[in-house]
């Protein structure tokens, strides 16, 4: 009934009304200071009331049209409710997010001194690379001057080297010498490295002519230093002492390379494997006053492999080298005849071909595979036989590097001389 003697009294609404109209600005002023001033909350309760009293002002303006009013009043209760429930959800975010920003806010700090803590240990690790960069350089310095020594040292002896190859292959027959007194021949020699510790030996006088393959021990420049004193005793023994059987020119060789190298006393053990042979072939007129051409052989472990009759055969050397203090002093090495009346083709040669790892499977090419090469090749012209082992080495090989020297000689016979014939008792091996 309170709402009933309101209802008539226009007069009171209406000056309630002009107030809250003319002091709106003051109103809402306040409400700003409050929420400038961070006092929401108060902001809130002040509008909410200010929203009931427009509300009820507009309820007892508006009553004569509207019957409930109990309705109208317990929506507006609701709505205050409502507003009431809304601010302490708010506040609850407020205090909330409060709690979030100071969590936030011990997380920075933590990686503040986190980051603090990094940077100076960077700083620290900074000057160290810093000292250590001094270091490195002065390191690169002193790398660069021995790399500087080093490649001075290695071009000076590999000048030496190439000295050497020089000297060595003054040392070696000429081919074009051997082709003139075995004009069906070939020399197929391939040093491992800038020299040689194989080496082949020529001599020819009066009617027997003389040649070996030679591979000593090692390769490279201490194989090349043996090979100069065997060819210069070789010389010695041939030349100088006028042996010409194979057979003992080997024995005085065996004893030359001990006493040489004193391997009785240093146990030396250095030496050399040789196929060395001697044509004995003259015109067929003169076979009544020298006898059939035939060819002599001896060897220090390693062959002679022969073709007569498209047949192969092999005639092994002694199962000893050349040197060596754990042989005898004295080896008498086995000499072999071999009729050459009929057209023939021999091979002597190191093991440094059938030794060379290659092909698909990176094994040794093996003696067997190397016989049959020299067979399935010996009717043809001796420089494309040459032609054939070189092509046939390369092959094998592949991209794998060379193992060992290696050194193959051929020479193919025709049984019969053709061609003139003078005695010579001197030597036309210079």
């Amino acid at each position: 009934m309170f709402f009933d003697g309101f209802r008539n009294d226009k007069c009171l609404i209406e000056t309630l009304n002009r107030v809250l109209i003319s002091n709106m600005n003051i109103i809402v002023g306040g409400i700003h200071l409050l929420l400038l001033s961070g006092m929401a909350f108060y902001a809130w309760i002040v509008l909410g009331w200010l929203v009931l009293l427009a509300g009820l002002i507009w309820i007892f303006t508006d009553l004569p049209k509207r019957k409930n009013q109990q309705t109208l009043i317990n929506n507006l209760q609701k709505h205050l409710a409502d507003k009431d429930s809304e601010i302490e959800r708010q506040q609850t975010k407020m205090i909330q997010l409060k709690a979030d920003l100071q969590t936030l806010k011990s997380q920075l700090e933590v990686q503040t001194t986190t980051i603090e803590k990094q940077s100076q240990a960077l700083q620290k690790h900074g000057k160290q690379l810093i000292t250590a960069n001094v270091d490195l350089s002065t390191y690169q310095e002193e790398i660069e001057q021995q790399r500087k020594i080093i490649e001075r040292q290695s071009r000076d002896t590999i000048d030496s080297i190439l000295y050497a190859q020089h000297i060595q292959e003054a040392m070696l027959p000429k081919i074009d010498q051997i082709k003139k007194t075995l004009p069906e021949s070939f020399v197929f020699y391939r040093p491992r490295d800038i020299v040689s510790g194989d080496f082949y030996w020529f001599n020819t006088k009066s009617h027997r002519t003389i040649i070996g393959a030679v591979d000593c021990t090692g390769h490279g420049v201490p194989g090349a230093f043996l090979s100069m004193i065997g060819n210069e005793l070789l010389n010695k023994i041939v030349v100088f002492k006028g042996i010409s059987e194979p057979d003992k020119i080997l024995n005085q060789l065996h004893l030359e390379i001990r006493h040489t190298l004193k391997q009785k006393e240093t146990a030396n053990e250095d030496g050399m494997d040789i196929a060395l042979v001697a044509i004995h072939q003259v015109p067929q007129p003169m076979w009544g006053l020298f006898g059939k051409p035939y060819l002599e052989f001896a060897g220090a472990k390693n062959s002679l492999l022969y073709i007569q009759n498209n047949e192969m055969h092999e005639i092994k050397g002694d199962k000893v080298p050349i040197g060596g203090f754990l042989y005898e002093e004295e080896h008498r090495f086995q000499k072999h005849i071999v009729d050459i009346s009929t057209p023939t083709t021999f091979y002597i040669y190191s093991d440094g071909f059938q030794d060379q790892f290659g092909g698909p499977e990176k094994r040794k090419f093996m003696v067997p595979r190397f016989r049959r090469l020299l067979f399935d090749m010996h009717q043809k012209p001796m420089g494309e036989q040459k032609n054939i082992i070189e092509d046939t080495l390369l092959a094998w090989m592949g991209e794998a590097r060379q193992m060992d020297d290696i050194l193959i000689i051929g020479v193919k016979l025709n049984g019969v001389e053709t061609q003139s014939f003078e005695i010579n008792l001197g030597v036309n091996s210079e």
